[in-house]
């Protein structure tokens, strides 16, 4: 059995954006609050999984990662390193 760090890199209303440490490429996030959860790709901002958010909850979450896309890839670069 292995554990994961998930580590908290930005919270946004009641959305924790996460990194796992045991996580694998390419570089995402996991964006997850009572609502649901997403996990989108860093660099493409691809969405890979999605449940619980509407089309527009969605939208949102994309566009906040875009908005903190550097921070977050320096996060996940630091952490997987």
């Amino acid at each position: 059995m292995f554990y994961a760090y998930m580590g908290t890199i930005l919270v946004y209303r009641n959305i924790r954006f996460v990194i796992h440490s045991k996580d694998h490429p390419p570089a995402h996030i996991h964006a997850i609050s009572p609502k649901g959860e997403a996990k989108i790709e860093l660099e493409s901002l691809e969405c890979f999984f999605c449940r619980g958010y509407s089309e527009r909850d969605l939208k949102r979450i994309i566009n906040l990662v875009r908005e903190k896309q550097d921070i977050l890839l320096e996060a996940w670069h630091e952490i997987h390193s």
